[in-house]
């Protein structure tokens, strides 16, 4: 049997598909099952233990300044030609709703069978001969959702946990920047602060960070933390960051043992994030990246469906206020919260 899992979404989205692929090797041990995704989440399956393969293709958005547009759709048309050949069993549409440009793509390959979501208002629907209709998968958890799909397989258990394998290269060089930086200070928890946030609602006041970090440390000396950003400056159009934003709130912790912790590619903030005890940080990537690797968090929820994308299958506490922007959320309620974390 020949599978081929198609999720070319965000981070969180990729990372929510883990548990398919886990529960597709228990089930078919011998089977040979891919992933084709995008150069952008790639790294969320590097070193996955169920996966034969994955398969990476660059969005136009996504290429660097070095790569021509048309070797990118050239080497996507290799791809393309690549997977015809495989001769697929199975296309399973990865995700909670229909999706019509991954659909052709799967048609493009001619598989035996497509597994998706399917919106019966929707004529190119029919090519998808094992769907589940997409109102199956109203109130569910994306991971839920997504993993439903495989009862078209046979597989009807629930999710286990979501996951992401930490790059021990990285790991290493993650652990002797941490011991270098925290030299003289002996601790026994490391606190993630993770400050960037994709949507303005959920973006935390980075004086409320300052606040909420000295009150952390004055409750226990014996923590540390790591600071984490989406790296580059404000005024970069295409990628814009928070660099300006981590140096306003190192220059209000003097005296606190905070560590910049730079990350310029995504293997470096899993290594990071792998280090951390427990993490505060808003809704997005990062966080179903803690999430992936069993860090107890905090979460900030703003105007985003906290039913659907909550930190799957660890134990988190989320912060979301009735306004649904986290400029309500004040400094006491978010230490109160994080000490029932401990509970």
């Amino acid at each position: 049997m020949k599978i081929l899992i198609i999720r070319r979404d965000n981070i969180g989205d990729l990372i929510c598909t883990t548990p398919m692929f886990q529960a597709l090797r228990d089930k078919y041990p011998e089977a040979y099952i891919a992933a084709y995704v995008n150069s952008y989440n790639k790294t969320v399956l590097q070193g996955n233990p169920y996966l034969n393969d994955v398969f990476v293709y660059t969005k136009a958005k996504h290429r660097d300044d070095k790569t021509s547009l048309w070797s990118v759709y050239r080497d996507k048309i290799r791809l393309t030609w690549q997977l015809r050949t495989e001769k697929f069993d199975y296309i399973i549409l990865a995700g909670s709703t229909f999706t019509g440009r991954a659909l052709k793509f799967a048609q493009i390959l001619k598989p035996k069978h497509i597994i998706g979501y399917c919106n019966e208002e929707k004529d190119d629907c029919k090519a998808i001969d094992l769907p589940l209709p997409t109102a199956s998968a109203k109130d569910k958890h994306e991971t839920e959702a997504t993993f439903a799909l495989l009862e078209k397989l046979d597989i009807h258990q629930s999710p286990g946990s979501t996951l992401i394998v930490p790059a021990p290269e990285y790991c290493l060089g993650a652990s002797e920047q941490v011991a270098t930086a925290f030299m003289k200070q002996s601790y026994e928890s490391i606190i993630g602060i993770h400050i960037s946030a994709r949507k303005p609602s959920s973006r935390w006041a980075i004086n409320n960070y300052a606040s909420l970090i000295q009150r952390l440390y004055e409750n226990n000396k014996e923590s540390v933390f790591l600071l984490f950003w989406a790296p580059s400056s404000k005024a970069n159009k295409l990628h814009p960051g928070d660099d300006e934003s981590a140096v306003e709130l190192l220059n209000q912790l003097n005296g606190i043992p905070v560590y910049a912790f730079k990350t310029e590619v995504l293997e470096e903030l899993i290594a990071g994030l792998s280090l951390c005890n427990t993490v505060i940080c808003s809704d997005g990537g990062a966080m179903h990246i803690a999430a992936a690797l069993s860090k107890p968090m905090v979460c900030f929820f703003g105007n985003s469906d906290a039913s659907h994308w909550y930190p799957w299958g660890i134990k988190h506490r989320l912060i979301q206020p009735d306004s649904l922007d986290v400029v309500d959320v004040s400094v006491d309620e978010t230490f109160r919260v994080y000490q029932t974390l401990s509970s």
